[in-house]
């Protein structure tokens, strides 16, 4: 074998990466509990520049994708939002989180049992124009941020339909 002489060995090319740099900041634990249902996308800046190369960790939200996809129109959008609005407002009440703090500082318990009344009252008016048939699909989607397709029984096509139409009656109720 021939030795290759220093000429030649410096005028090889070096391979360079062209792959991706991750993103820097803290994004939490890596775990795949702490990464389900979530998309690391850029931080930028008023000029729509990333320049630090940073990255965040964001909950995917199923009804923000479907209206960027175009599967549903804003005004359906809106009419998921406040269903999903509402049944969070119910499930934050019952873990007593705001409603200790207001419990505390009041010297009457009225004001709690007020705040509990409202937060159901406001679920049960938004939930009152959704048919019983096609409760399903608005539970899986805007309750449990799960992908329509996951709740669908009987046809893809039916199933999308029915979601739609539940989202419409819902934004005529609310006269959106």
């Amino acid at each position: 074998m021939a030795k290759t002489s220093r000429t030649a060995r410096k005028s090889r090319r070096k391979s360079v990466s062209v792959a991706p740099m991750p993103f820097g900041g803290d994004h939490g634990p890596g775990t795949r509990a702490a990464t389900v249902g979530t998309l690391l996308e850029p931080v930028v800046d008023d000029m729509g520049r990333n320049p630090n190369h940073m990255g965040r960790r964001r909950r995917k939200i199923i009804i923000d994708d479907m209206l960027k996809r175009q599967t549903i129109t804003m005004r359906q959008h809106q009419a998921a939002e406040a269903i999903q609005l509402a049944y969070l407002g119910v499930q934050r009440l019952s873990s007593g989180g705001p409603l200790q703090e207001q419990v505390q500082s009041s010297p009457k318990p009225d004001a709690a049992v007020a705040i509990q009344v409202g937060a159901n009252s406001r679920f049960v008016r938004v939930m009152k124009a959704v048919k019983s048939s096609d409760r399903e699909l608005i539970e899986a989607v805007c309750f449990h941020n799960k992908p329509l397709r996951s709740a669908i029984r009987g046809g893809y096509v039916r199933g999308y339909t029915r979601f739609r139409e539940a989202l419409d009656l819902v934004a005529d109720h609310m006269n959106y």
